[in-house]
Parts: structure tokens; sequence; C-alpha cells
């Protein structure tokens, strides 16, 4: 029996693909909406119960939290696609060492951003331009946050391996309740105890630490001839290799839009604490459409991978398609409903009118077109599983870094408004969506020709 196949897990391989691609991605979208949520909370329970500027406390870090922690989360990527080819190609004992590899790295990993974050938190909140006023906690929740990052590690790689294999539900059933304790805590932690934005932070470091636990126990009690043992916890110079090789593009990929929300984010610090705590609420309402189509998205690395590794070409072209159709219509369906209700989720976080007003504005300009995120990350996640990683980080550089990064210090000084800034967004999904879609052509009809099925 293929080791996908196992604990119920959804047949990537064989059976009708569409509806197999949605019984894999809304286990992944729900696990991702609880994972935003963890942050939404944070964001909603300071804003309500807080000081005046908690709100842009917490959410003037996530730009900066993303750039550190994706790099490392990219590696994951890497784990999954070759779990997912090994399982494809029915090499178990490829499948074993990667496991132990990838847990190996997920926790090196862990320590050194926890270190990193520690240690230059207030300083890279300072290059930011984060202003005075809320400094001093941004620094606090950062640190704090950074200190849990071993687990966060593990729980992310893990969960990478299980949802390889086809389990996306328990990953899902883990996530529920770190998120249920998360909002306990937070309650605890900031309304009766007064804790602020260390409240917070603490809260949702206990909650991942649990999830990363479960998710631990799951790897060792996988099938024998795959699972994790404490004698098999070490890095294997030929999976590491592969790994590092699809991972880090996946990482650097992940990085550039990072590091150009950074740069959006100095420029929205420089407008004041409205702009930074609006476009931290906007922030939490868009992430949970971008979450709804990347649960979609991640499946489109899985299916190409596992069937590139059975080298099934015309299953992987099909996956491929399936997965950008679903990703467009599920993100167009999630933008129109955060358009039209965006005034009544804005005052989740805050209910100040001039900070939902000013949330808005970036509303009107992203909820709308965010599905042209999502077929970006349809191709890309296509293109990472049949191990072509450098390809789309060299699109992500040039179409998202770097016209982002061109648009704040041309455009935006010309009109330095949220508005003028925003539309850097759509400008740049649009770009990189048309590049990628020619390259996953192009790569799939070669593809074709080498190996006809």
């Amino acid at each position: 029996m293929s080791v996908g196949r196992r604990r119920g897990g959804v047949e990537i391989c064989t059976g009708p693909l569409l509806l197999n691609i949605f019984r894999f991605a809304v286990p992944i979208m729900l696990s991702g909406l609880l994972q935003t949520l963890f942050n939404s909370v944070d964001a909603a329970v300071v804003g309500r119960f807080g000081s005046a500027t908690a709100l842009a406390s917490v959410g003037s870090t996530a730009s900066l939290t993303h750039l550190l922690v994706n790099m490392f989360l990219g590696l994951s990527v890497g784990a999954g696609v070759a779990v997912a080819q090994g399982i494809g190609a029915e090499d178990r004992e490829r499948v074993r060492r990667t496991i132990g590899t990838c847990v190996s790295l997920s926790l090196l990993s862990g320590v050194l951003v926890a270190a990193i974050g520690v240690v230059f938190a207030p300083t890279f909140l300072r290059l930011m331009g984060s202003p005075a006023e809320i400094l001093g906690g941004a620094s606090t929740y950062m640190r704090i946050y950074f200190a849990g990052m071993p687990a966060i590690m593990l729980f992310n790689f893990g969960s990478s391996v299980l949802r390889s294999m086809g389990d996306t539900r328990r990953p899902l059933y883990f996530l529920f309740f770190a998120g249920i304790l998360n909002m306990a805590l937070n309650l605890l932690f900031v309304v009766p105890l007064h804790m602020d934005v260390a409240g917070v932070a603490l809260s949702t470091v206990i909650s991942q630490c649990i999830a990363a636990f479960l998710v631990a126990m799951c790897l060792v009690r996988l099938p024998h001839d795959v699972r994790l043992e404490r004698g098999r916890m070490r890095m294997d110079a030929q999976c590491l290799w592969k790994i590092l090789r699809i991972g880090l593009p996946a990482g650097l990929q992940s990085c550039l839009f990072s590091f150009s929300n950074v740069i959006i984010q100095s420029s929205v610090n420089s407008l004041g604490a409205t702009a930074v705590s609006a476009n931290a609420a906007a922030t939490n309402l868009d992430n949970f459409v971008y979450i709804a189509m990347n649960g979609v998205t991640q499946s489109a690395t899985t299916f190409v991978g596992q069937n590139y590794g059975a080298r099934d070409m015309q299953r992987v072209r099909r996956a491929a398609a399936d997965v950008t159709v679903a990703t467009l219509v599920v993100g167009c369906a999630a933008g129109v409903l955060e358009a039209l209700f965006g005034r009544t989720l804005l005052r989740l976080f805050t209910t100040d009118a001039a900070v939902i007003a000013v949330g808005m504005q970036r509303l009107e300009i992203t909820a709308t077109t965010y599905y042209l995120c999502g077929l970006s990350e349809a191709l890309s996640g296509s293109l990472r599983g049949t191990g072509r990683s450098l390809l789309p980080m060299c699109v992500t550089l040039l179409g998202v870094g770097g016209l982002r990064i061109l648009w704040v210090y041309t455009v935006f000084p010309l009109a330095p408004s949220l508005g003028t800034l925003y539309w850097a967004y759509p400008l740049s999904w649009i770009a990189t969506t048309l590049v990628l879609l020619g390259i996953c052509l192009a790569v799939f009809a070669k593809e074709k020709r080498s190996c006809p099925s």
C-alpha cells in the first residue's frame, strides 16, 4: 500500500482530481484560517481591551516577523516536495530519511530564528521607522513571539510532511484545539491580568507549543517503515540537499514578498499611528482571503509532486490546471465578500471611526484583486512540485520585489498617501502572474515531449 494512502489520506495519484484537490485543500484552508486567527485574535483583543497603542504595536510587527521566518518556512516546502516525490516513486527509505532530516532541520532553524529575533527585534523595528510610542510594545511582542520559534518551526515542518502524505486533517484538528486555547489565554492575560501585548504574545507561543507537540506525536506514530524515531532524527546529506535545492528558492521567494511588505510598512509608518492601526486591521482581513486561496495553492505542490514522482505527466498537467482554476474561483469569492462587509469586519478590531475609514482604503484596492496573488502562488507551487523552485523565485524577485520597491521610491513620494501605496500590490500581482503562466506552459510542454503519457 502506498504511504500516501494510509490513515485515510486523500488519494493523490488516483481518483477524480478536482474532488480530491478540494478534499485536500479544505482542511488546509481551515488550518490556515485558524493560524491567521492567532494573529487576528491578538490584534482584536489588544485593540478592544489593551492600551491605546497596543493594536499598532502588534500590527507593526507582522511584515518584519514574516520576513525573518519565511526563509526557513520555505525549507518546509522543500521538505514537503521531497517527501511527496518519494511517495510517488514508492521509495519508503527515502521518505523515512527525509522525515528525519526535516525534523532536525526544523529545530535547528527554530533556534537560529529565535536568537536573531530576540536579540535584534528593537534594532529591526527602528530601521523600519516604527513610531516611538509603539516601539516598546512592538519589541516586547516580537521577543516573546520569537522565543517560541522552535515550536512554530516544528509544527510547520511536521505539518508539511503530513500534508505531503495526503493527511491534511490532523494538522487542522491540532490547530483548532490550539486556536481555542489561544483565544482563552488572550482574554485571560489581557482583560483580568492586564498583560497587554506581552499577554497576547505569550498566549500565541503557548498554543503553538501544544500544536507542535501533537504533530510530533503523529510523526513518531507513522507506519514503522517511515516513522520518526530518535535514532533516525539526523540530517541525511542527500535529503538535505534536495530540501535546500527546492526550499531555499521558495524561502527566498517568500522573503522577497515579505521584504517588499516591510518597505511598504515603513512607508505606512511614516503616515502616523492611525495609518499603522488601520493597515494592521485591514491586513488581518486580507490575510483571511490569502489563506483561503493558499489552501488550494498548497495542493499544487503535493499533487504535482507525487504525480511527477510517479512520472504521470498527464495527471501533472491536469492537477496544475485544476488548482489554478479553483484558486481563481475561491479568490474571487472571498475577495468580493471582504469588500462587501469590510466596514463591519474592521469593527472587530477597532471602534475608532478614523481607523475604519483608513482601513477601507486598503480593502477597496486589494480585496477584489487578491485573486491575482493566488494565481501566482498556484503557478509557483506547480513549478515547485516538479522540483523547479529557482524560476518562480527569479520571477518574484523582478515582478514583486522589484516592482513594489520601485513604486515606493518613485511613485509614492509624488503622492504620499495610502491609496497610492496600495496600488503597488495589484500591479505586481498582474506582472508576476503573466510571466509565471508563460513559464508553466513552456515547462509542461517540454515535459510532455520528454515523457509522453
